[in-house]
């Protein structure tokens, strides 16, 4: 039996203590609300300038569920390109991030969970939603350089206005390592489901790799 609490957390939230080390009060990486992490990622779109973005993020896990997944709080966000709602939280379908085999390849039929202490989860999937615009650095007529907000990759845009993440998951001695970060995009191509056009119209177009990404918890 699960037991299910829901709680706001704002952008002025203090959340709960991070889990440390007993013998070193250190603390260890985890994914919850209560441990930060700075995602750098470099998008890639042929014929166009690589977008640099840096985020902070936290993990929020949805309680009672297996494996574990929730929601994407963007705590900092200096380019303003992820599309959150009011309260910070990033606007797309739930779940946002969720642990997982990999999702190409499901032969190896390896989470029986019975058959481990701890779920052996190998990757961490996760999902932010991207606005059109964003905010670039630009020099001025007066030569200062400043920040202002320009349309993303000319104006095309990412497609979908979404990225999917793919992370390298491991426990080591009860701390989250996240590493190897893929990132794609799909490209938007809509068919109809059936020839009649009844089941409506579905995307069939190509995962594009569009750059790569690096997510670094903050231990301090």
């Amino acid at each position: 039996m699960f037991l299910y609490f829901s709680f706001p957390l704002s952008r002025t939230s203090l959340p709960a203590a991070p889990s440390s080390s007993p013998s070193t009060g250190i603390k260890k990486p985890t994914l919850d609300s209560s441990m930060p992490w700075d995602l750098s990622v470099v998008i890639k779109k042929e014929g166009y300038a690589d977008i640099q973005a840096d985020l902070r993020l936290r993990f929020v896990a949805e309680p009672g569920y297996e494996p574990p997944q929730g929601r994407i709080f963007v705590e900092r966000d200096q380019r303003a390109l992820i599309d959150t709602d009011d309260k910070g939280f990033a606007l797309t379908p739930s779940p946002a991030w969720t642990l997982s085999e990999d999702k190409d390849d499901r032969q190896w039929g390896l989470w029986i969970w019975g058959l481990f202490a701890e779920p052996l989860f190998p990757y961490l999937y996760m999902t932010l939603p991207v606005l059109d615009e964003c905010l670039a650095d630009v020099v001025g007529e007066d030569g200062e350089k400043r920040k202002e907000m320009r349309p993303v990759f000319g104006g095309t845009g990412i497609p979908g206005r979404r990225l999917d993440f793919r992370f390298n998951h491991v426990r080591e001695d009860g701390a989250t390592v996240l590493s190897e970060g893929k990132v794609t995009f799909k490209e938007v191509e809509m068919q109809k489901v059936d020839p009649l056009g009844i089941g409506g119209l579905v995307n069939v177009g190509d995962i594009k790799e569009a750059g790569e990404a690096q997510l670094r918890p903050v231990l301090v």
